[in-house]
């Protein structure tokens, strides 16, 4: 009986000498595991679950802060120690800490958990099977991270689990109106990278919480949400002020480089291209977005073969580098799509949805074409067709017209839509989604798209959006009336009713039957 006993007391001693001594198991903070294998092997003995941190502990701010404030408080590892192993998974830059063994079993659980951004934690079961994956840190305190956790484990377990809130400090108000403001937004972290749902209830209370609270730590991260939920809700006038604020008082913060190019990009949809070129030109160093975005605001000046110098520049000083291989693959397929403008629309012949008449770049001479590339699930693309629909009554009687090209793969999805909606311009549907013949033949993989063509078949404005459309329309219209109107009192009679003649033609062309 005693020797068992010794024989029980020793093997326990050795597995706590394993689990608290251990390089190779134990992080630098003693309550989190390293080693998956021993953290499911000791979570399977003291019948507990497994919380896993995925996390960049020399590179991800939102990381060192979710450590900082929740996962190394000793309140954090007393309470939800009763229910869960702790175990961190750590993708650091510099790996010289880290054994061979230990990057190859974080690369292994990365890929099987299909991690996407960091931090990431993952609540699991002691075999590893996953219940619950919370990506991001939006500043959560202590107890309101706790308490989440416990309602999860609650509702999987079927129990109510508390924790002790004695010592709890009382909340400021500005505490109060932060989390209030942050569950009303929604407010999540990705990574470096800060998401919300933009609702005209949350843009009041970010405007309330920047007038009551000048001095707050959350003054920046409150100043950028203003920002991205009018860039959100589509108001990009008021967006541009919005970020440009935020770069003014914030200049070095992780977000302003993502901040610089939505300034550029909300003064574009907004059409206030020269705004946008004097924004990007006073920039020192532009990535590959602000470079993109200053070639469409270019050619919205008509001065694209300006804006092609400064992509293609980019492009192959990218190249020379090796660098952002993904990127440079994008920019060459937007710059394919930019320098349609100056060349004949490409040849195509189609017959339309409804009524299977064939249209192709001869029958649409003479007119205005906005050929709008589209889904009936597009939201960008939903929010557009009030302007659209707008336009084309203003100006169809006058030589414009506007072919839909549906990435739709359900017809009837879409006879719904142009039904409900009132859409009575042509449509080419074949049922093939992303893989539509024009959407190939045009290189189109981002939607809502579209190409702006003259009365004389050629392209003059790409992937125009918003107020630009409705000037640019306007633009080519007039200008696409002003010979006639010469022609008729100037010319001789029968060089007149020869024009006559094609006035009337190309009215006759107007009246495609959908």
């Amino acid at each position: 009986m005693v020797k068992h006993a010794r024989c029980r007391y020793r093997s326990l001693c050795l597995l706590l000498v394993f689990v608290s001594v251990s390089p190779r198991v134990l992080a630098a903070d003693t309550n989190w595991l390293i080693d998956f294998a021993a953290a499911k092997k000791l979570a399977a003995q003291q019948q507990k679950d497994l919380l896993i941190d995925f996390t960049g502990s020399d590179w991800c701010p939102p990381c060192i802060a979710l450590h900082k404030n929740v996962l190394s408080k000793s309140k954090f590892a007393k309470q939800l120690g009763q229910h869960y192993v702790f175990v961190t998974l750590d993708y650091p830059r510099n790996k010289s800490k880290q054994s061979a063994r230990t990057i190859q079993q974080n690369e292994k659980l990365k890929n099987l958990y299909k991690i996407r951004g960091f931090p990431t934690v993952i609540l699991a079961d002691s075999s590893g099977k996953s219940y619950d994956t919370q990506v991001g840190y939006s500043g959560d305190r202590l107890d309101n991270y706790m308490q989440r956790i416990l309602t999860v484990k609650g509702k999987r377990d079927g129990k109510t689990y508390k924790f002790d809130q004695s010592g709890r400090p009382e909340m400021t108000a500005e505490q109060k109106a932060f989390d209030e403001l942050s569950k009303v937004v929604n407010m999540r972290r990705v990574r470096h990278l800060i998401f919300c749902q933009a609702t005209p209830e949350g843009l009041k209370l970010i405007d309330q919480f920047l007038d009551r609270y000048p001095k707050s730590k959350q003054r920046a991260e409150v100043t950028y949400l203003k920002a991205i939920s009018l860039w959100n809700m589509g108001s990009y006038q008021q967006a541009a002020p919005a970020y440009q604020a935020f770069l003014n008082q914030y200049p070095k913060h992780e977000l302003a480089s993502l901040s610089t190019t939505r300034l550029v990009q909300s003064y574009v949809r907004s059409d206030n291209p020269q705004q946008a070129v004097r924004a990007i030109e006073a920039q020192g160093q532009r990535n590959g977005g602000i470079v993109l975005e200053w070639a469409q605001a270019l050619s919205m000046l008509d001065r694209s073969e300006e804006g092609f110098r400064h992509l293609e520049g980019y492009i192959a000083e990218a190249e020379k580098t090796g660098r952002l291989e993904r990127e440079v693959t994008f920019l060459k397929g937007q710059l394919t799509q930019l320098k349609m403008i100056g060349q004949p629309l490409a040849n195509f012949e189609i017959k339309t949805h409804r009524n299977q008449q064939t249209i192709n770049p001869s029958t649409l001479k003479g007119k205005v074409v906005l050929v709008d590339f589209w889904a009936t699930w597009c939201r960008p693309c939903l929010a557009e067709l009030p302007r659209l629909q707008n336009v084309y009554k203003q100006y169809h009687q006058r030589g414009f017209e506007i072919l839909g090209i549906s990435l739709d793969k359900d017809k009837d999805a879409l006879d719904k839509m142009l039904e409900a909606r009132n859409i009575d311009w042509p449509q080419f549907f074949d049922g093939n989604g992303w893989k539509n013949k024009l959407a190939v033949q045009l290189d189109v993989h981002r939607i809502p798209f579209c190409v702006l063509v003259d009365a004389e078949g050629t392209v003059r404005y790409v992937n125009i959006r918003g107020p630009a459309i409705d000037r640019l329309v306007k633009k080519l219209v007039e200008a696409n009336s002003e010979p006639d109107k010469a022609s008729e009192v100037d010319q001789p009679r029968n060089e007149r009713r020869r024009v006559g003649f094609r006035r009337r033609g190309r009215r006759s062309n107007q009246n495609l039957q959908r």
